[in-house]
């Protein structure tokens, strides 16, 4: 019997039959993985096919194929793998059958992980495809990879017990050996992600940067309860944000070093107003999979009413606090002259004032249970409790005529206020002349 020329099989397929290798991530826990590649265009009349499948064998190593659940599924197709090189893998299938000829997975790739290490990726590539030894043409629409996700830390700033996030929050991390270093910082809810690549035991420490975010956090109202709190008028005051100073006791100097801050933004040694404190400051744990962390607490040091907010400056534009100044003072030079003012508001605990003067400001005169703290061309007036209504002297030398003028202020934990009060200062000269003695002449 003599055989005659066979004609080669034609896939009736308006185009290429095209392959795609997808980008495949799989869970940190995970030991083993499917990875499908997918067909697209085929017939019945795909009788076979073969390609190799490139990939890093020192991360992911190719351990079997699988037709369960793609168009090859049945039993009717038969598929190999062999490895031809240290990372080529040759793949032949074939059947009497045919494709379906519907899409799909054409098959699965088993893979077993070779590396421990999350964020481990590499390149899933496909080449030397050919369909019926040729027909229909083949095409791979696109290369792919393999990735082992990073083991993923989750954690979060809140403001104390109050539940309010913090934003701006650091999350330094490290392992035991330091091979992995870095830090994250908490987004507007106050929660944070670390994404690492190795299993080890970690170190996280909290912390904010000193002086930022304050928002309404400080106020004349803290350094008044840390002042009660020190005179035993108040029991209810945090140490950890009234003891400014850090010598283990609520005392006025807390209270001073703050409306200190307050009145000149300057930062004395001992006082550390406007830092952040957090519990606890740092964790270590053992990582092996994907971690949460509870939030950890965070407090403003100085914020003794705790009223910090997580949204932008939530004080009230309000004009709670009149200051009432006589219109004209007559005064003598080199004489201490008595200018009394009155503020009216609601439940004023503390109230911060500036001043524009060219007189010499030499001494106040407050009221019972009120004390004062002046710095420069400011001061704070601090009551033993609430009033709505505050009379005290200003005592002041003037030299020439001239204008004492309040610029601001700043009331309990109400927005401060820009104010234009002002009295003019006359100073009178009084010329003295002593008449001339006459001897007279016996």
């Amino acid at each position: 019997m003599a055989w005659g020329q066979v004609t080669p099989i034609q896939a009736q397929s308006s185009g290429p039959t095209v392959l795609v290798v997808p980008d495949f991530s799989w869970d940190r826990d995970q030991g083993v993985v499917r990875v499908p590649l997918t067909v697209a265009g085929p017939t019945g009349a795909v009788l076979d096919f073969e390609f190799d499948l490139i990939v890093d064998t020192s991360k992911f190593l190719p351990v079997s194929l699988t037709s369960d659940g793609t168009i090859t599924y049945g039993g009717l197709w038969t598929i190999s793998m062999r490895r031809t090189a240290q990372n080529v893998f040759h793949i032949e299938g074939f059947s009497g059958q045919g494709l379906t000829g519907r899409n799909g997975p054409l098959l699965y790739v088993v893979f077993q992980r070779t590396v421990a290490t999350g964020g481990s990726t590499s390149s899933l590539q496909v080449q030397n495809l050919i369909w019926n030894e040729g027909s229909p043409a083949s095409r791979v629409d696109r290369q792919g990879s393999i990735t082992i996700l990073p083991i993923r830390i989750t954690g979060g700033f809140k403001y104390g017990d109050t539940g309010r996030p913090i934003s701006g929050g650091i999350a330094k991390y490290q392992t035991v050996n330091l091979t992995q270093i870095g830090q994250v910082t908490s987004v507007s809810d106050g929660s944070f992600v670390i994404e690492t690549s190795e299993r080890a035991q970690y170190r996280v420490d909290y912390s904010k940067q000193p002086y930022s975010d304050l928002r309404n956090g400080l106020s004349p109202l803290d350094a008044a309860r840390a002042h009660q709190c020190s005179m035993d008028y108040r029991t209810d005051c945090d140490p950890v944000v009234a003891d400014v100073s850090r010598n283990g006791k609520i005392t006025s100097h807390d209270a001073a070093l703050m409306a200190r801050w307050l009145l000149t933004h300057t930062q004395s040694p001992d006082s550390f107003v406007g830092y952040w404190y957090c519990v606890p400051p740092s964790l270590t744990f053992n990582l092996q999979f994907d971690y949460q962390i509870a939030s950890t607490q965070c407090l403003l040091v100085g914020d003794v009413t705790k009223n910090w907010s997580a949204a932008p400056d939530t004080r009230e534009a309000t004009t709670s606090v009149g200051v009432s100044l006589p219109e004209r003072v007559t005064t003598h030079p080199g004489v201490t002259t008595t200018l009394p003012i009155t503020l009216t508001g609601n439940q004023m605990e503390a109230v911060l004032l500036r001043f524009e003067t060219e007189t010499q400001v030499v001494g106040f005169g407050t009221p019972e249970g009120w004390s004062v703290t002046p710095q420069g061309e400011g001061f704070m007036l601090l009551g033993d409790g609430p009033a709505d209504q505050i009379v005290f002297d200003l005592q002041f030398l003037a030299q020439t005529s001239g204008d004492l003028t309040i610029t601001e202020v700043w009331g309990n934990e109400n927005e401060s206020q820009s104010m234009d009060e002002s009295v003019q200062i006359e100073v009178i000269l009084y010329n003295l002349f002593l008449p001339s003695l006459q001897r007279q002449v016996q």
